[in-house]
């Protein structure tokens, strides 16, 4: 079934996200891999990218964008196209079915409004989920609970655990449900790009990363942060009572707090082990799977609110054993006994002043606190770790099975099978709705967006709101613009939402004053006017107006003192 594809970005830096600016982390890697395969799809025939008018200033950028996202094959097809934001009610005028692509749960409120708004052909809603818990979330999410219930929307939850969260969240937290379906589907990477390597791809790996040749490398990979990812210091502790003089632990990867790394490196010397922990900092994107590759072992205790470890899915494609704590989706997406470790975690009760206080702390400190309530259990943390470093058999047929696993369940193709399935599935509910859930829906999108009326709000900051009584006139610039004499120009920013018609429109309207017979014209006179020469919405043709006021094509006429 060809398909319409539609997100609203305010980045394009997730087209090429080892250069566009963004954090390197899962979920902006998650993102990017999920963008490039829906411009991979050959079903996908329209793939509409909606930015923010600044971001369409730049037409080398937008083309080096659209070569980073489109396969070669797919150029110059029209498939992709590139709209600003406000050209959507337009293009969404057209009645067809198209899916909207929802990076994350917290833009949920603000594509529902876009799509209840202006939408008028079936256009379901999928979002793919990442972290959940942060007190900035919950007030977005209210308003979708508060919303009506639309059954082909989906939040798509990369595990288990994130999809009973999320549940009771909304059902015993926020007194609703979530008012969309809720679907178990887990993040996918490439394959072909983290893939196990022999001895010798495994040597040649450490000779890159000039790791030592002989060791046994357990590894760490992602971001290392307390208070966002794992605290690594029971590590420590723990690889220095069961470790050998051969055994090696490394962790790589950007630190979230100043100094962590360096105060990982001083603990490991101060148990005895800093000749035998590496520490890396930020690792080039480019080079991530050839950590994996120089390894034998990945270790991820993790015991924060991250729903899903990216990393540890490219450890189970690199065919590596991996151990972990049986805490969130990690538990998806390692079998215990089987393709590694599952260490119990114990959730500490103690958080009442925490969460009393959680609107008012910064999400970094609120994570760090949950953090510091989490017990990885040090004791099969230690058992799970000297059976791996001492046993080649067992770590063969884990990393065998680890594999197996994620060809089964993780490959991004394979991923995107399900999520296209699911996509179709939305798309033929959405095109059954009868036209009492359409109004319902309809009635409600404001509630969802909360868009802003400037005029009704702000109207009291200026001296006048403009009337369509007020007449205008042409100034002496402005006949120089209408003999071709001068020329129009404005901020790059604006550039996007002009339209060439409307002022042409405008300035012929203009240009028709006889300066003896009819010097000035009505500004409502103007606007209608124009508004039927250009086929365009008068509050557009206002907009474009007061552009020709600030440019000092036309001013106001002085109205007569009264009394």
């Amino acid at each position: 079934m060809p398909r319409i594809v539609s997100v609203v970005l305010d980045h394009l830096g997730f087209f090429n996200i080892h250069a566009g600016g963004l954090a390197v982390h899962g979920a902006n890697l998650v993102v990017s891999a999920q963008l490039h395969e829906i411009a991979r799809r050959p079903e996908v025939e329209g793939f509409e990218i909606f930015l923010a008018p600044y971001a369409m200033t730049d037409p080398g950028l937008l083309r080096q964008s659209a070569e980073g996202l489109m396969p070669a094959d797919r150029m110059g097809r029209g498939i992709l196209r590139f709209y600003p934001m406000h050209a959507m009610p337009d293009i969404w005028r057209d009645g067809e079915a198209r899916l909207m692509y929802t990076v994350d749960p917290e833009n949920l409120p603000r594509d529902r409004y876009l799509r209840d708004r202006f939408a008028e052909g079936p256009t379901p809603i999928v979002s793919t989920a990442h972290a959940l818990g942060h007190a900035a979330l919950w007030p977005k999410l209210q308003r979708l609970a508060e919303a009506p219930p639309v059954s082909y929307d989906a939040i798509v939850a990369p595990s288990r655990s994130y999809a009973a969260a999320l549940e009771k969240a909304f059902d015993g937290y926020l007194g609703a449900t979530a008012q969309c379906r809720i679907e178990v589907i887990p993040h996918g990477i490439d394959g072909d790009r983290f893939r196990p390597v022999d001895e010798a791809g495994r040597t040649a790996a450490r000779r890159e990363l000039e790791l030592p040749e002989g060791a046994t490398i357990a590894l760490v990979f992602g971001r290392l942060t307390p208070n966002n990812k794992a605290d690594l210091s029971p590590l420590l502790r723990v690889f220095a009572e069961v470790s050998q003089p051969e055994d090696r632990l490394v962790l790589a990867g950007e630190e979230n707090i100043a100094g962590y790394l360096d105060r990982l490196a001083a603990e490991a010397s101060e148990l005895g082990i800093g000749d035998r922990v590496t520490v890396r900092g930020r690792v080039d994107p480019d080079r991530r799977e050839r950590y994996f590759q120089a390894s034998d072992l990945f270790v991820f205790p993790g015991d924060t609110l991250e729903a899903f470890a990216t990393t540890v899915t490219e450890a189970l494609a690199c065919g590596l054993p991996c151990i972990v704590s049986d805490w969130a989706g990690l538990r998806d997406q390692v079998v215990d006994g089987d393709n590694g470790f599952c260490v119990p975690t114990w959730f500490v009760p103690g958080l009442d002043r925490v969460g009393q206080l959680s609107p008012a702390n910064l999400t970094h400190t609120e994570f760090l606190y949950l953090a510091q309530s989490v017990w990885v259990d040090t004791r099969g943390l230690g058992e799970s770790l000297a059976t791996l470093l001492r046993s080649t058999e067992d770590r063969q047929r884990m990393g065998q099975r680890s594999r197996a696993i994620f060809d089964e369940r993780f490959r991004l193709e394979h991923v995107f099978d399900r999520l296209f399935a699911l996509f179709d599935e939305m798309i033929e509910l959405a095109r059954r709705e009868g036209d009492e859930s359409k109004a319902e829906r309809r009635s409600h999108a404001d509630k969802l967006g909360l868009p802003t009326p400037y005029i009704s709000i702000f109207g009291a900051y200026a001296t006048h709101v403009l009337n369509g009584e007020v007449r205008v006139r042409p100034t002496k610039h402005g006949n120089q613009v209408l003999r071709k004499q001068a020329s129009l120009t404005f901020y790059d920013e604006c550039l996007p939402l002009l339209r060439p018609d409307i002022f042409g429109a405008l300035l012929e309207r203009l240009g028709a004053l006889n300066p003896i017979t009819e010097p000035d014209m009505s500004f409502g006179s103007l606007v209608s006017g124009a508004s039927f020469a250009s086929n365009a919405a008068e509050d557009d043709v206002r907009f474009h107006a007061a552009l020709l006021l600030k440019r000092g094509v036309m001013e106001l006429v002085p109205i007569p003192a009264k009394g």
